[in-house]
């Protein structure tokens, strides 16, 4: 099915208020098989247990009536995805897709990838991630927990990250988005380049009330160094405008905030403790 033909059938069930019950699975061939029947309103529940990552989702496409849900059954006891691949979960040119309640263990590569597909005019739109924790990603080397390549209206919230390699969240090109009331914690062992990193031709972020705790050299890089084919839109001017910073913690780490070919940044209302070298 072509993505015209896929928008098409999102707006019907949007017109129709179609729902169907939610899909539930307790093992790995389940979820894979309930992975293939996803359509607006689509809800895949997965019990508390352990599962095998490497999933590749391309082009889903929800609609902002009848998101695609995949979540947790109990917020309590969150099923855990480790080993299977480099990746836990790469969505690529999907929309109004939700995550969470999950555990993302141990990846190479990068815990969760979530990108546009390449197609730099056509974003991936409405993304949500919650109370997902990615724990362990790399050890070393530009290997990211999160990472978002041309994302527009997201949120991220509530989610924790403890030990990475390159960044916690990684937004490359992504517009509009928020990252809230989330933990970001260093480990021994993971060289932890940067807590969020934000670049690429990025706008509009709100990066508000969490916890960033020895969360590497610079916890929040507010722009960055990006090979200009990979700007998202490619004539942008900066690595990043429009950024507010507010209302988060900062403990250890080399400098809390770094502020990198970027215009309009507003950093406020923070508390900053025992930073390494610089404020």
């Amino acid at each position: 099915m072509s993505r015209a033909e896929r928008l098409v059938v999102g707006l019907v069930a949007t017109v129709m208020g179609c729902t169907a019950p939610p899909l539930r699975v307790n093992d790995d061939e389940g979820l894979r098989a309930a992975l293939t029947h996803c359509a607006p309103g689509t809800e895949i529940v997965i019990q508390q247990g352990n599962y095998r990552g490497g999933h590749f989702l391309e082009g889903i496409q929800g609609t902002a009536l009848h998101p695609v849900r995949i979540r947790g059954a109990d917020p309590e006891n969150p099923p855990c995805f480790e080993g299977g691949g480099s990746e836990a979960w790469h969505f690529s040119d999907c929309s109004f897709l939700s995550l969470s309640d999950l555990v993302v263990r141990g990846y190479t590569g990068n815990g969760i990838n979530v990108d546009d597909g390449g197609s730099y005019d056509t974003p991936s739109v409405g993304m949500r991630v919650e109370r997902v924790r990615i724990e362990d990603t790399g050890p070393e080397g530009n290997h990211d927990a999160l990472k978002m390549s041309g994302v527009d209206d997201f949120v991220v919230k509530d989610c924790v990250i403890r030990g990475w390699g390159g960044s916690a969240i990684d937004l490359v090109g992504c517009h509009t988005g928020e990252i809230v009331g989330c933990r970001f914690e260093g480990r021994e062992g993971f060289s932890q380049a940067s807590g969020v990193q934000i670049k690429g031709g990025s706008a509009q972020i709100l990066v508000r009330d969490c916890d960033f705790l020895r969360a590497g050299e610079r916890a929040i890089n507010a722009g960055g160094s990006t090979g200009l084919e990979y700007f998202r839109p490619l004539d942008a001017a900066w690595e990043a405008e429009a950024l507010n910073i507010v209302g988060n913690r900062f403990e250890g780490g080399e400098t809390p905030v770094a502020v990198v070919s970027a215009t309009q940044v507003r950093i406020f209302d923070n508390d900053i403790t025992l930073p390494e070298k610089w404020v």
